[in-house]
């Protein structure tokens, strides 16, 4: 008999239950790849109450992905940003942070188009000029990803809507 009442919570306060697949042992099948880990709750033992409590959990780590790799037009005074990193957006071992200080928006020519009239028009793109605590500024394309440390989301309005009916 599987049952999807929750059993209790996770740190953040998403409803969990036990998993119906090890009943909460975390251990199923053998299988050469990953040994007895229970596909079902991916060894926990628990597994998140209800679809909307999944879907509000994932919506959540969404969210924390987006607000530790923003993108430059993101940037805020007081972010402590790198942008070296890896391919899989992690900061390297020798990543320089820096805090910003302040970011301005700067129209840049970036070459010319003929209109209808066979007459020359300007065309601009815009780029960030990021100024650092230290003393430095850099230019960048709005839309350059960087990570940023120290972000933190907060869970209430995603647990909120996983409890909704």
């Amino acid at each position: 008999m599987t049952t999807t009442k929750a059993t209790g919570t996770d740190r953040h306060g998403f409803p969990t239950r036990t998993c119906t697949r090890c009943g909460g042992s975390g251990h199923y099948a053998f299988n050469r790849l990953d040994g007895t880990t229970c596909y079902g709750c991916s060894g926990t033992g628990t597994q998140y109450a209800t679809k909307r409590a999944s879907a509000a959990v994932a919506a959540f780590r969404k969210a924390q992905r987006n607000a530790a790799r923003p993108q430059v037009c993101d940037f805020q005074a007081g972010d402590v940003v790198t942008f070296d990193m890896t391919s899989e957006a992690r900061a390297l071992p020798t990543a320089t942070w820096r805090t910003v200080a302040a970011v301005t928006v700067t129209p840049m020519r970036c070459g010319s188009s003929l209109t209808g009239t066979d007459e020359s028009a300007r065309v601009f793109t815009y780029y960030r000029a990021v100024t650092y605590t230290d003393g430095t500024t850099e230019v960048y394309g709005a839309t350059r990803l960087a990570l940023r440390r120290g972000v933190i989301v907060d869970p209430a309005p995603f647990v909120a809507q996983a409890l909704s009916r």
